[in-house]
Parts: C-alpha cells; sequence; structure tokens
C-alpha cells in the first residue's frame, strides 16, 4: 500500500512539473476581426493576432514585433487590391500578401498620431478620426477636417456615420452629459440627444 501511494504521489507532482502553456481567448480583449484569403486577423488592445484555417498556425504581432505603430488596434478594413489597412492607437499601418508594413504613402503621410476606426465611402475614400479630427485618404493624400474649428466647447469624436458620400460625426460634447451630432456641409446645424 505504501508503495501504490508513493507511486502516486510521484505521478502527480511529476504532472505537475510539466503543465504546458495554452493560448487562452478572451472577448473582451479582441477590438475587430477581418478574414482576407484562409487568414482571420484578430485586432486586440495589445496587439495582433493571425490565425491560418488551413494549417491552424497562430501568430501575435506588436509594436516591438512588427511595423504596427501602436498596441491598441481599434479596426481593420480591406482596401481593393486585397490590401489591409489597421488603425492603432499609434497611426496606421498596412498588411500586403501577411506582411504588416508601416512605410507606405498612406501610412507615412498620415497627418496625426492616433487613428481610431476606419471607414470606406461609395467613392473607395478611407475615413478615420482621432479625438477632434476627420481625416479623408483620396487615394493620393490625406485631408483633415478640424471640428474644433466649428465647434467651441470641449467635445471628442466617438464614431463616423458614412452614408453615400456624406460623413456624419458623432461626438460627445465633454461639458454636458449629451450626445452631440455635428454634419460636415452646415457648420451652425447641432442636434442635442
Amino acid at each position: 500500500m505504501r508503495t501504490l501511494l508513493i507511486i502516486v504521489i510521484f505521478i502527480l507532482f511529476s504532472n505537475l512539473s510539466q503543465a504546458e502553456w495554452t493560448q487562452r481567448f478572451s472577448s473582451e480583449n479582441t477590438t475587430t476581426w477581418i478574414q482576407s484569403g484562409d487568414v482571420l486577423y484578430i485586432g486586440l488592445v495589445n496587439g495582433l493576432s493571425t490565425y491560418k484555417f488551413k494549417t491552424k498556425e497562430k501568430n501575435y504581432f506588436n509594436s516591438l514585433t512588427s511595423d504596427l505603430p501602436g498596441n491598441y488596434v481599434n479596426s481593420i478594413i480591406q482596401l481593393k487590391n486585397d490590401t489591409l489597412l489597421v488603425s492603432t492607437n499609434g497611426g496606421l499601418a498596412q498588411i500586403i500578401n501577411g506582411i504588416i508594413m508601416n512605410d507606405k504613402t498612406i501610412c507615412t503621410d498620415y497627418p496625426d498620431t492616433d487613428a481610431r476606426n476606419l471607414y470606406i465611402d461609395s467613392s473607395g475614400n478611407v475615413w478615420t478620426f482621432s479625438a477632434n479630427k476627420v481625416h479623408r485618404w483620396n487615394g493620393k493624400s490625406w485631408y483633415t477636417f478640424n471640428i474644433g474649428d466649428s465647434v467651441t466647447y470641449v467635445f471628442e469624436i466617438m464614431r463616423l456615420h458614412v452614408q453615400n458620400n456624406q460623413i456624419w460625426v458623432l461626438f460627445n460634447d465633454k461639458t454636458q452629459t449629451q450626445t452631440t451630432y455635428y454634419w460636415n456641409q452646415v457648420s451652425d446645424e447641432y442636434i442635442k440627444l
């Protein structure tokens, strides 16, 4: 009996010392995802993860191990040529053939350091925003709309709504507990909820 007890204790301790690391999934850390070909790109609060469906290979990238300009991935969109555009808290990056790059013109000419959600309008323009500026890429250059030029109080942009070629900006009035809508073609029309 004593020998059996020693064997059981030995097996128990040997299993505890051989613990393996496993990759865990927490949706609280996921900000966005997109599938391109057989690869799933998952934006996280601390980087970007890829999963290849055919090979079941998983990879993880952040600003230290790749050309991601920031670790908080806000959104990912697919451009016309199967290129992905990634917005982060540090700017923009492109994924071309599975390689993350930030040396393309759309990334290097970006006029801000923070790129939040990405949108594409019906003309193919790419839109993004920072705390109080909206940026449009027309395929050649960026144009910035400074919402602070027409809104005189403290605010922060929450999201854009794209309808055809009209852009609506939803922002939070930081001086109130109200949400304010602003339409870029009328500088004095505000709808407060």
